[in-house]
């Protein structure tokens, strides 16, 4: 048995947080619910102490899909934890423990150097830092808590007074309780940090070379990548693009076509890189309720609990055709009428099934491997592939056509998507410093961590300062071997052992 892995490509977090929805599927929802990333799909609480006694509390917290993002992993099997490994017992393990005490973080840290131990790990644990910044309602309960291993129900949760003795493993403190609250939106804190806008691009045109100018042109011209590579986050998936317009579009796959009228989610887009049998996207469902995850859908079910303008559908509905009836008094505008919508007619297609998010191309040229299934390796690669129209299982996309770039208007296009690039990024200079790592690395069949489980291999990167370090090795750059003088070449091993590791009770 060797190491789980999800099945797509994990793009970047920096600039995440101009993203409407995470994950490639879109189900980090924009709503964080305090604890799993499915906001108003999969609905969930968190317990507040109030009036002597403790109660469940609705969290939805708007714009907040790095949080919902950030609470996906942890429990997850093929990710960070097991089928056993639920957010409660996360939290008790991670509470009373001193924070990063397995990795180095520089001196020089540009967020935790104040709280840098001369050796490994943090001064402070997990519970002091939460004590910080959370109101103590969500810290402190005179009660704790027991439930199966259903806990996403308040029917399912038993209070008991606190005893004098210490809890057992599967009775809970409030705290515990409400620690994947605490980790989104901590994490969410975090990777709001990571902004890149200093890129060559940013400086102004007057910096870009002629052939980086032409490459602009062919970009916002008869390369369409502006179609949906929007804004200054390049990408129509971003909140100022989604609150401009909505988060759902109805357009015409052909202006001449009455007949191609489509349905989408706004910024996710299928390109024909995969099969929708393979993999289905934001056409999916949310566990347990089974509520689809495309705003799209749940807007033609009637469920969609936000603002829709139809007066900003590129395509509007058309009130003078059946099966569509006009109110007694026609609105005003015209378009505003939002007719039954379970009655699309038969030019009128929902297509979400193998649709996903549009990444940003702000650090492109790091980014690679390319598309959520990490299907293209070089940036000529993505040119030629949306110079063909797409891929071989079919895009539906107005914008995704044969465009006839020629071999030097497709190198120009590859040269300005390179001046996206931050250097800080490549750099890894502050605010994309960063602690120690240990990071999995295939495993050794050779070697075993259990009956029948092979052994993962760690790798280790370096701690980094404010200062930066070496350009980091790119995707490409370890497939050709070309890492001499560069950081993340993943050539040096590391383990983690939790031997002399203090984990002191939270005060």
């Amino acid at each position: 048995m060797v190491r789980r892995v999800e099945p797509r490509n994990t793009p970047s977090v920096i600039n995440a947080a101009f993203t409407h929805r995470n994950f490639w599927d879109g189900r980090a929802s924009h709503f964080f619910n305090g604890r799993n990333p499915f906001g108003d799909l999969v609905p969930s609480f968190i317990i507040q102490q109030m009036n002597n006694q403790a109660t469940p509390k609705t969290v939805r917290l708007e714009n907040s899909s790095l949080a919902s993002q950030a609470v996906g992993p942890p429990p997850n099997a093929f990710e960070m934890g097991s089928i056993e490994l639920f957010w409660q017992k996360i939290g008790k393990r991670m509470l009373p423990r001193y924070a990063l005490a397995l990795q180095q973080v520089a001196s020089n840290d540009s967020l935790l150097a104040g709280y840098a131990k001369p050796g490994k790990g943090l001064n402070v644990t997990y519970e002091q830092l939460i004590r910080q910044v959370f109101r103590p309602e969500f810290l402190d309960s005179k009660f704790y808590f027991t439930c199966s291993t259903n806990c996403d129900k308040w029917q399912f949760i038993t209070r008991q007074p606190l005893p004098t003795r210490p809890l057992g493993t599967s009775e809970y403190t409030i705290m515990e309780f409400n620690f994947p609250l605490f980790f989104g939106l901590a994490v969410q804190a975090y990777e709001e940090q990571l902004v890149s806008n200093d890129s060559k691009f940013d400086k102004g045109p007057a910096t870009l070379s002629d052939p980086e100018k032409a490459g602009l042109a062919v970009f916002m011209g008869k390369g369409k990548c502006i179609a949906c590579h929007q804004g200054a986050e390049f990408t129509s998936a971003s909140v100022s693009h989604i609150q401009q317009e909505n988060v759902i579009e109805r357009m015409h796959l052909n202006p001449l076509d009455e007949s191609s009228i489509r349905i989408y989610d706004n910024g996710f887009y299928r390109l024909g890189q995969q099969s929708k049998a393979e993999d289905i996207g934001v056409g999916n469902v949310a566990p347990r309720t089974g509520r689809p995850l495309s705003f799209s859908q749940n807007f033609l079910d009637g469920t969609l609990s936000l603002q829709i303008d139809p007066c900003k559908f590129e395509a509007p509905f058309s009130n003078s055709v059946p099966p569509y009836v006009l109110p007694a008094v026609a609105p005003t505008p015209l378009c505003s009428f939002i007719p039954p919508l379970a009655n699309l007619r038969a030019n009128e297609h929902l297509d979400v099934n193998g649709a996903f998010k549009t990444a940003s191309l702000r650090n492109v040229e790091l980014t690679a491997p390319y598309f959520h299934n990490g299907s293209l390796l070089t940036l000529d690669d993505v040119v030629q592939f949306y110079n063909n129209g797409g891929g071989a299982f079919g895009a539906e996309h107005p914008d995704i056509t044969v465009l006839g770039l020629d071999p030097i208007e497709a190198a120009n296009l590859a040269v300005f998507l390179k001046t996206l690039t931050d250097e800080r990024v490549r750099y890894e200079r502050a605010p994309f410093d960063h602690p120690e790592l240990c990071i999995p690395h295939g495993n050794d069949a050779s070697t075993l961590d259990g009956p029948g489980e092979a052994k993962t291999n760690l790798v280790y990167v370096e701690p980094v300062g404010a200062g930066g370090g070496q350009q980091i090795a790119t995707f490409n750059d370890l497939l050709a071997g070309q890492t001499a003088g560069k950081a993340h070449t993943l050539s040096t091993t590391c383990s983690v052992s939790t031997q002399g590791v203090e984990h002191p009770a939270a005060p």
